[in-house]
């Protein structure tokens, strides 16, 4: 009965990486095409995949000028900053593409990184890549293994998707 569970774990995390749905309309979808994840994915109307977003690129030292003053979720003092200056020098730039322009925040005097979509080069036209995007679920996973086996109120080993025993 465990490997029987193991194996539904495992399907049902495979179908929700390749449709992106959630755990209980991939269980419902495996239940009603007996278990087969090709025919349950074609029930849940196929794989959805997440647009590669498109990041311009900055180097270090290259100024720049804000085309985008909408606060969106930006940080009163972040939103203040890009209004206050009229060009910027790229300090940093982090994994993410993301561009340190000097600005710290105020609760802990840690640089913040703006999108770099929000500016252009100030002569000419930065270069775009594109971005892929990681899904969710792959994320999540690796996230579990790195941390081990989750633990119950009991000291139980709990199945790491559902959060229920394992049987």
């Amino acid at each position: 009965m465990k490997r029987m569970n193991e194996t539904r774990s495992s399907d049902i995390l495979k179908l929700m990486k390749l449709t992106g749905k959630d755990k209980d309309s991939c269980i419902d979808a495996l239940d009603q095409n007996d278990g087969d994840i090709d025919a349950a994915s074609i029930y849940l109307g196929g794989a959805k995949k997440k647009k590669p977003k498109e990041k311009k690129v900055f180097k270090i030292g290259d100024v720049v000028v804000c085309i985008d003053t909408k606060q969106g979720k930006l940080p009163q003092d972040c939103y203040e900053f890009l209004l206050t200056y009229k060009k910027f020098r790229v300090i940093d730039i982090n994994d993410k593409l993301n561009i340190d322009l000097g600005h710290r925040l105020a609760e802990n005097g840690n640089p913040f990184f703006f999108a770099p979509n929000r500016f252009d080069l100030l002569e000419g036209k930065a270069p775009v890549k594109v971005i892929e995007p990681e899904p969710k679920v792959a994320a999540r996973v690796s996230k579990i293994v790195k941390d081990g086996p989750i633990k119950g109120f009991n000291g139980e080993i709990l199945d790491p998707l559902f959060g229920d025993k394992n049987i």
